[in-house]
């Protein structure tokens, strides 16, 4: 073999991996992970494609238009994601039109998770990698947590199960919600009353800082929102889950997109997941809208 140490370098970069990418629009990594985890790869030498990718909706509750903008939403975010990391070289798709798609090989709901429609007219997930071929990444609204950094100590939180106690952070600036006294996993942090900021439904952004207190290895903590509509019984939507552990702060983040079957009569979101008897640590939560034009 000719070519020695430059022949070897060449080899070398052109290793890659792939990301096969089967989203939903109902929950999905964040921009921040994503990215990260591009650059964590890149940093290994490695070239980075987002693979296979396709975005189903039929998870979600609501009508065609909401489903298909939360599509766009998705795709124009992974896409630009990839387009604004110099690690990321390529993006495929698996397929281009809903009318053939493994998805709906043996579903028993179809779904539409492709950039054309069956009739081969082009959804709003079109424009999205168009946008996001280009760089442009969906716009983060406004805060609707009340109180998410807790400099108004408990004001607007409340718990499951267990005390709080509101003090400044241990180990990182600002301030920290603890749950302690849990006798089970669903004890942890309430903010009741996002009817009336969540009401439309949409696409979010949902970020928290959570640590544990305790013997803590090898589980997770988890944010949700716990839906009443009427006539329903309430159901749980898990946002985002992350491992966390009894030494440091650890993001918990996530995108997610909230639909109905009925009309929505209360909204809380909840973070809790630890096992019994060790103490949650929150601060910095984040729920946001992702918008784009």
């Amino acid at each position: 073999m000719s070519g020695g140490p430059e022949r070897a370098k060449r080899a070398r970069n052109e290793l890659a991996v792939g990301f096969q990418s089967h989203v939903s629009t109902h929950r999905y990594p964040s921009e921040d992970d994503l990215r990260a985890n591009i650059r964590r790869f890149a940093d290994l030498g490695l070239s980075v494609n987002i693979s296979e990718l396709d975005v189903r909706t039929s998870w979600v509750p609501g009508d065609q238009e909401i489903r298909w903008q939360a599509q766009r939403v998705a795709y124009q975010q992974v896409v630009g994601a990839c387009a604004l990391e110099p690690g990321c070289e390529a993006v495929t798709f698996w397929g281009f039109t809903d009318q053939y798609t493994w998805i709906n090989d043996d579903a028993e709901e179809l779904d539409d998770p492709l950039l054309l429609d069956r009739e081969y007219a082009s959804k709003p997930a079109y424009d999205g990698v168009l946008a996001g071929l280009g760089g442009e990444l969906p716009a983060l609204g406004n805060n609707l947590v009340a109180n998410g950094d807790f400099v108004s100590a408990d004001e607007s939180w409340s718990v499951s199960g267990g005390e709080l106690a509101v003090d400044a952070a241990v180990d990182r600036d600002g301030f920290a919600g603890c749950v302690s006294g849990r006798t089970v996993e669903t004890d942890g942090l309430v903010q009741s009353g996002l009817l009336g900021q969540l009401s439309l439904g949409g696409t979010y952004f949902v970020s928290a800082w959570v640590r544990l207190v305790g013997e803590a290895t090898d589980v997770g903590a988890g944010a949700w929102l716990i839906v009443q509509e009427e006539g329903e019984e309430p159901r749980e939507q898990n946002l985002a889950w992350v491992s966390a552990t009894d030494t440091d702060w650890i993001q918990l983040t996530g995108n997610f997109t909230l639909g109905f079957n009925a009309t929505p009569t209360a909204i809380d979101l909840a973070i809790d997941g630890p096992p019994a008897d060790v103490e949650l640590c929150v601060a910095d939560v984040r729920l946001q809208p992702l918008t784009v034009p």
